[in-house]
């Protein structure tokens, strides 16, 4: 039954959408399942990289420390997503992966994983499609700290995570992160209190709403239209 699920669940991925059946029951001989509970470390900078992740169910934050010691998101990630593929080349870990809620894995040694790599030039393509997005969204984000205002910041970020966290309910879309204030200030490279400033100016508008750290989109296109104000407007 678990075999079925594990199968299920990969299938659903786009990222091993080229496997063939004989593929995928060599991918299934060498997954290995983990149950992590909330707030574990599944790899720090420096950790030697031995595993690519398959997150199957629950939640990921990718960070690092900034020299100042203050911690830097790069990233939140969910089911169907990928975690520690940019270190497979490099054989070393430069962050650290922490789950923010109980979260099933599928782990993937170094060398199984590389042999698919070449073996498949398909999935070869699309796990440089993979990285090639991540590193478009982390410049992104670099050009938002220095071009964007604020509240375009955070207006921006509500966005995408709708796009890639969002469930539509009869109220709006629900992000599924639980993210603090003082998080997504660390997303947006703004401190607490101004974060804090934005998002009740985004509630008392009716935008949004925020419900234990789960924030509910109301108005898409007010977000949208703020994030399309010329740079420097605020």
């Amino acid at each position: 039954m678990r075999a079925a699920q594990k199968l299920f669940s990969l299938k659903q991925s786009d990222i091993f959408e080229s496997f063939n059946p004989m593929e995928m029951g060599r991918l299934l001989g060498v997954v290995e399942e983990l149950e992590l509970p909330k707030h574990h470390i599944i790899f720090a900078p420096g950790i030697p990289s031995e595993a690519i992740y398959f997150i199957e169910r629950g939640r990921v934050r990718l960070t690092r420390l900034s020299p100042e010691g203050k911690t830097v998101i790069l990233a939140l990630l969910g089911p169907g997503d990928l975690i520690g593929e940019a270190a497979w080349e490099s054989g070393e870990h430069d962050s650290y992966a922490e789950t923010v809620e109980d979260t099933r894995l599928y782990q993937i040694g170094r060398e199984p994983f590389k042999n698919f790599v070449r073996e498949n030039p398909d999935f070869g393509l699309r796990l440089i499609q993979i990285i090639g997005v991540r590193l478009k969204e982390a410049q992104a984000r670099i050009e938002d700290l220095v071009f964007r205002p604020v509240p375009s910041r955070v207006a921006r970020l509500l966005l995408n995570l709708a796009e890639s966290h969002g469930k539509v309910t009869p109220n709006g879309i629900r992000v599924e992160f639980r993210l603090t204030h003082q998080e997504i200030a660390n997303l947006v490279g703004s401190s607490r209190v101004t974060v804090t400033q934005i998002l009740n100016r985004f509630r008392q508008s009716h935008w949004i709403e925020i419900e234990s750290k789960r924030v509910t989109i109301f108005n898409l296109n007010a977000l949208e239209d703020l994030v399309r104000q010329p740079w420097g407007a605020s």
